[in-house]
C-alpha cells in the first residue's frame, strides 16, 4: 500500500486532467459539428454516437472535476464512461460489419477514447484501492 500524498495523488490529478481534456475537446469538435452542419452522408450514420460522444464528453468533464475534488462518485463515474464507451465502440463495430456507412476518423476518435476511459478509470480505482480516497 502506498503512503498518502498530501497533494492528493499525482495519479488521480493526472487522470482528473486528463478527463476535463477529453471531455473539453469532445464538446468543443461536437460543438463545431453542429454549428457546421456537418451531419451528411457518413455523418448521418453515425448520428447517435455523435449524440452519446457529446454527452460523455460533458460527463467526462463532471467526473475530471469529481476526481480533483477527491469525490468517491467519480470513481463510480469514470467507470461508467469507460464501460459505456466500450458498449458504443462496440455498436459502431456492428453497424460497419453489417455494411453500414461510417468514417475513418470516427473509428480512430473512438479508439482514442477507448484507450483514454481506461486510463483514467484505472487511476483512478488503483488511487481509491491503494487507502486513498479517490
Amino acid at each position: 500500500m502506498m503512503a498518502e500524498d498530501p497533494a492528493g495523488g499525482l495519479r488521480t490529478h493526472v487522470a482528473a486532467g486528463l478527463a476535463i481534456a477529453a471531455g473539453l475537446l469532445t464538446v468543443l469538435s461536437g460543438g463545431m459539428s453542429l454549428l457546421v452542419g456537418r451531419t451528411t452522408g457518413e455523418e448521418t450514420a453515425a448520428s447517435l454516437l455523435f449524440w452519446l460522444d457529446l454527452a460523455a464528453g460533458f460527463a467526462c468533464v463532471v467526473t475530471g472535476a469529481g476526481l480533483l475534488a477527491r469525490r468517491a462518485w467519480a470513481v463510480w463515474s469514470a467507470s461508467v464512461i469507460a464501460l459505456a464507451t466500450v458498449a458504443a465502440f462496440g455498436a459502431l463495430g456492428f453497424h460497419i460489419l453489417q455494411g453500414g456507412a461510417y468514417a475513418t476518423r470516427t473509428i480512430a476518435a473512438m479508439m482514442l477514447r477507448t484507450v483514454i476511459s481506461q486510463v483514467i478509470m484505472v487511476a483512478a480505482w488503483r488511487d481509491a484501492l491503494e487507502g486513498g480516497r479517490p
